[in-house]
């Protein structure tokens, strides 16, 4: 008797969780490309400018 009511209480509580984390996901993901991206060409750069140095 109190599982279906207890289910359909969490129902929606888990659809507004799913619904928050795709948001979130979707908001983030453009900040955090630039971001990605930057650390990424920093890291780059620098093993780079080692392997210049080494051929030099």
């Amino acid at each position: 008797m109190l599982k279906p009511l207890i289910e359909i209480f969490l129902f929606p509580i888990y659809t507004i969780l799913v619904l928050m984390f795709m948001i979130l996901t979707v908001l983030a993901l453009p900040l955090k490309i630039p971001f990605v991206e930057r650390h990424v060409r920093q890291h780059i750069n620098k093993s780079t400018d080692k392997l210049r140095k080494k051929k030099s």
